[in-house]
């Protein structure tokens, strides 16, 4: 049985992505679950996106975690960021710089993975103390077909509703 919080929790049937990867366990090793999906060179040329503000729904991991999912879509260039599924699809294979910062509210924490398929690449952390932030990013070689995605394992990500704002976001660029 999965731990409160734990990466090995399994995705709630409700989240966006289990309709891209269907279920799975978030700590899983496997890559298998790329699909190859390969856009034409001319179309790879410029590939990037940021999006900010998480859904209020989805804002507390519970005890298994649960996607992050973003509202606003600042910019999307190029193919990949999906967001009906709120995460980023590769149709360009190639290496990537990734991205991310979250904002625990005062009185909470969080832990956000970045997903690559079913596997954690990296994590952040916002500790307790007042809105604390956790910031992580790395360069990632993808193959056609990879889904990357937010995880928040534990805890609970502050958000302000005010139209104009977002504490959250995620981002990334192809750089080769």
């Amino acid at each position: 049985m999965p731990v409160e919080g734990s990466p090995s929790a399994t995705v709630p049937p409700s989240s966006p992505i289990s309709a891209v990867l269907g279920t799975f366990n978030p700590s899983s090793a496997n890559h298998s679950t790329s699909t190859q999906v390969t856009a034409g060179p001319n179309d790879c040329r410029t590939v990037a996106f940021t999006v900010a503000k998480v859904n209020y729904q989805r804002r507390k991991a519970g005890t298994t975690g649960t996607q992050v999912v973003f509202d606003d879509m600042v910019t999307n260039v190029g193919h990949g960021w999906d967001a009906a599924s709120s995460s980023f699809r590769c149709s360009c294979p190639g290496t990537y710089f990734f991205t991310f910062h979250v904002l625990s509210p005062a009185q909470g924490r969080a832990r956000v993975d970045l997903m690559r398929n079913t596997r954690r690449v990296i994590s952040a952390e916002a500790n307790y103390g007042g809105f604390d932030t956790g910031s992580n990013s790395a360069v990632v070689q993808l193959v056609g077909g990879d889904v990357v995605y937010l995880w928040l394992a534990e805890g609970y990500l502050y958000e302000n509703d005010a139209r104009f704002r977002g504490f959250n976001s995620l981002s990334a660029y192809k750089i080769g």
